[in-house]
């Protein structure tokens, strides 16, 4: 039986509720799924919560200064992931992905970590002998020369690396940043692009998670990892997690499934919506089955035409003929 409270100081518990609350609308949802990582904590007592196989630790003072990759550091009020020697602040690197080189602190022996507003988690592990897949963090994308990652290597021709949410791809032997000015979503296995011409050579790397297939939602020049659903043709869906995307090969029945594999088809929850650029859909209540929505009460589903995804942001916006305030949602940012 797990016990009901937190860790102390020097001790680790099991935890049976970790909660994520916010101030703005005054209320807390309890986190239905707990990565390895960092969580900012709020009691004012104690600067962080680490967790490692959903064991979590109070702590109560974190470094200043970035000492190994990894860390999790507080610093003028303000949390910071450290990345190959830089700091990033996590009100500002929201839905990054990076790579952490040999060295580095991570809980659980994670390398392969995102980064949201509040909270930093490792959603995989990187060795020669793992079938985890990651997009590499780019090092040098200097337009001149070919993409580096962080080891200094170079990004094979026509292949794809990111650094902060820029997406970059080695072309001619030269760096360049990619999606800058559309919106749409992308699906990458390493440092691989998938497509309908290659999809069916990584159909074995679809079968089970974490995989580090991802998924990339860009928009305005941003590229972030994100989840959901993205179609490649009527016989190849995908569901996509924070750890990976797996082919769907059969339909669902509750709100966040797909009811129609071959249309796209999506339940939610006044009734069921389509694939097309430009709608919304609002799902509401912990139990339901959208891909990365585990610790949402209520959201929207951002649809495209080939893809959907959880929205990230305000406003009103007209779902099926009722005008709903965003701001009631605001869970959606993480």
């Amino acid at each position: 039986m797990k016990k009901t409270k937190l860790a102390t100081e020097n001790e680790s518990e099991p935890l049976k509720d970790l909660y994520q609350c916010n101030k703005l609308l005054g209320n807390c949802n309890r986190m239905e799924k707990i990565y390895d990582g960092w969580y900012i904590s709020g009691d004012n007592n104690y600067k962080a919560i680490k967790c490692i196989d959903e064991e979590c630790l109070m702590v109560k003072e974190l470094p200043r200064i970035c000492n190994n990759e990894g860390d999790f550091i507080y610093n003028n009020n303000i949390y910071y992931i450290c990345v190959d020697k830089t700091k990033y602040n996590l009100n500002e690197v929201s839905g990054n992905s990076y790579y952490l080189k040999n060295n580095h602190s991570f809980p659980n022996n994670k390398n392969y970590i995102v980064s949201y507003s509040n909270y930093v988690i490792g959603i995989g592990i990187i060795y020669s002998n793992t079938n985890f897949n990651g997009l590499s963090t780019c090092k040098n994308t200097n337009s001149n020369s070919a993409c580096t990652d962080s080891n200094n290597k170079n990004i094979s021709e026509g292949e794809y690396c990111i650094k902060l949410n820029k997406i970059y791809r080695t072309y001619l032997n030269n760096c360049e940043e990619q999606f800058a000015s559309e919106t749409s979503v992308y699906l990458f296995i390493g440092n691989n692009l998938l497509t309908m011409d290659n999809i069916d050579n990584y159909e074995n790397e679809f079968k089970s998670l974490p995989n580090g297939i991802q998924m990339y939602y860009c928009k305005n020049g941003k590229c972030n990892i994100t989840t959901g659903y993205y179609k490649f043709d009527s016989n190849k869906i995908c569901r996509c997690e924070i750890t990976g995307c797996v082919l769907l090969n059969e339909q669902g029945n509750k709100n966040g499934d797909l009811y129609n594999l071959t249309s796209g088809e999506l339940i939610y929850s006044n009734g069921k919506g389509n694939m097309i650029s430009g709608y919304y859909y609002f799902i509401e209540g912990i139990i339901n089955n959208f891909p990365g929505s585990e610790n949402l009460k209520s959201f929207l589903v951002e649809a495209g035409d080939n893809y959907y995804v959880i929205f990230n942001g305000n406003g009103y916006y007209l779902i099926n003929n009722i005008t709903r305030n965003n701001n009631n949602f605001i869970n959606n940012t993480r």
